[in-house]
């Protein structure tokens, strides 16, 4: 009984699926773009940096637009106030 326990032997399997995973992984890993997941499909893209940047502002700024900096001072200096007023300033 112990040379049978002592005889068995293990192999690796792996099947093509699991091949394929292992590739695309070091791939991904090994890529210096970013990748990107789309707005309504589950694609992906691989896009630099830079490209990924001008996108998020393009499509932020298609919906929202950039205040002048007057108006983000004047926002901030009336909530000093209001947090003041309230006794919640630090």
């Amino acid at each position: 009984m112990l040379s049978l326990i002592q005889n068995v032997q293990f192999k690796n399997h792996y099947t093509e699926f699991q091949d394929k995973l292992s590739q695309d992984l070091s791939k991904i890993r090994a890529d210096e773009k970013l990748l990107v997941a789309a707005d309504k499909t589950t694609n992906f893209y691989r896009l630099d940096a830079p490209t990924y940047d001008k996108l998020i502002d393009t499509a932020i700024t298609k919906t929202y637009k950039k205040a002048p900096t007057k108006t983000t001072d004047r926002i901030i200096s009336d909530e000093k106030k209001i947090t003041k007023s309230l006794g919640i300033d630090n």
